[in-house]
């Protein structure tokens, strides 16, 4: 499917009509701009993914690497 995102925004979205397979999995690659290298830390809070089918059921987090 294809991911939508806004230039300048905080949020990327998988439009209705798309879905991903139990047990499967999605990776999600985007361009981004930071101020300073360093390294970030990205937290999706317990629940806060949304979806038709239920929430994120634990804390995930992803680390960024700005060179």
């Amino acid at each position: 499917g294809i991911i939508i995102g806004t230039i300048g925004g905080n949020k990327v979205t998988l439009p209705a009509g798309h879905s991903i397979p139990a047990n499967g999995s999605c990776t999600v690659s985007v361009d981004v701009t930071a101020t300073r290298a360093g390294i970030y830390i990205n937290k999706l809070k317990k629940g806060a993914l949304k979806t038709d089918k239920g929430r994120n059921d634990l804390l995930t987090t992803a680390t960024l690497t700005v060179l």
